[in-house]
């Protein structure tokens, strides 16, 4: 195997230390009788992570690019980094009441775990009340009222079909990760934080329509695909909406028991991806800066909170909130400028 020494055409000891940094495969470390350590490059191994971009004379190899592309490199300076915490865990034992169905405990699941009742989408029609099981506990049910699963089958919907539905109400996974760079003068920053494994219920006034006897402040999105029977969509004048996979229930004025319970149909994904921050900045050149009597002159830009990414569109799900009605997270957009004398 042949190898390139120091003493080789186009090789310098700065340049041996820009290969091992960029292909530390390529280099090895020998120890002379001296006892000094002397870097030697393989220069079969780098033409095999080089090829085809290094040209082959007749006895050597030409490493004027590879000097190029490490002090590209080297100008450009990127790093990155990362942060990923996940938890899990299980309630293996509790001092509560007793309950008739081992789901209706805590133990056993984790803490924090969201749980309500099955929805099967909406009554259809009275033929499709009539032959369901049982759902009178939380008043009279209508068509295009919310429909649950009978889960211990005793043939009547209760409190007692409550079951764990979808993820915690607290995430149990926090992540973030960025990425910076530098290159002639520029500079660039970019962080990301993220969150997941989380579910929450969505409720209040604002959820459910005209629930306290009051019209307005509803969220347009929600309803404006709700069932609407025959009958009301002639009386008002507008289409009507018997589908039973409707998005939003017939509207009920003064609020309804049955559709207001927590449940699948309310529960919604917490998970979100956000860039957090933005910083894009650029720094004279020294050769302009001292012609002005300055050491140091930066100008820049700073964005936060500047996109998020999440299932749920109706508000910032990292407010934390299950009615929107919390002040939401600012976005905002900073320009500066750095001078050092």
């Amino acid at each position: 195997m042949d190898y390139l020494d120091l003493e080789a055409p186009g090789l310098t000891a700065g340049n041996v230390e820009k290969i091992a940094a960029l292909f530390p495969a390529a280099v090895t470390e020998t120890r002379g009788a001296d006892g000094k350590v002397k870097k030697a490059v393989n220069f079969e191994v780098l033409k095999q992570l080089l090829a085809p971009d290094v040209a082959e004379g007749e006895d050597r190899y030409e490493f004027t690019w590879v000097g190029k592309r490490a002090a590209m490199a080297e100008a450009a300076r990127p790093t990155s980094r990362s942060n990923f915490t996940y938890s899990k865990n299980e309630i293996l034992e509790k001092d509560e009441m007793n309950a008739v169905y081992p789901y209706q405990k805590e133990a056993g699941y984790r803490v924090n775990q969201a749980k309500g009742l099955i929805a099967l989408g909406l009554f259809k029609d009275y033929d499709d009340i009539r032959n369901s099981p049982q759902q009178t506990a939380w008043g009279k049910v209508q068509p295009g009222d919310i429909k649950y699963k009978d889960v211990n089958g005793d043939g009547v919907v209760n409190d007692g079909d409550k079951v764990a539905i979808g993820a915690t109400t607290k995430p149990n996974l926090i992540y973030g990760f960025g990425v910076s760079a530098q290159w002639k003068g520029f500079d660039f920053n970019a962080h990301f934080q993220g969150a997941g494994k989380s579910s929450f219920f969505i409720n209040g006034p604002t959820v459910y329509a005209f629930s306290g006897s009051q019209w307005g402040n509803v969220l347009t999105n929600l309803v404006k695909n709700r069932y609407v029977d025959a009958e009301t969509a002639a009386t008002l004048g507008i289409p009507a909406n018997e589908n039973p996979n409707a998005s939003y229930p017939r509207l009920s004025y003064g609020g309804n028991d049955n559709n207001y319970r927590a449940s699948t149909f309310w529960l919604r994904d917490g998970s979100y991806l956000r860039l957090k921050t933005l910083e894009v900045g650029y720094t004279l050149p020294k050769s302009i800066v001292n012609k002005i009597r300055f050491n140091k002159i930066r100008v820049f830009f700073i964005g936060t909170n500047l996109l998020t990414f999440a299932k749920f569109k109706e508000w910032d799900p990292e407010m934390g909130s299950t009615n929107g009605e919390k002040y939401p997270l600012a976005k905002t957009f900073t320009l500066g400028l750095t001078v050092n004398i």
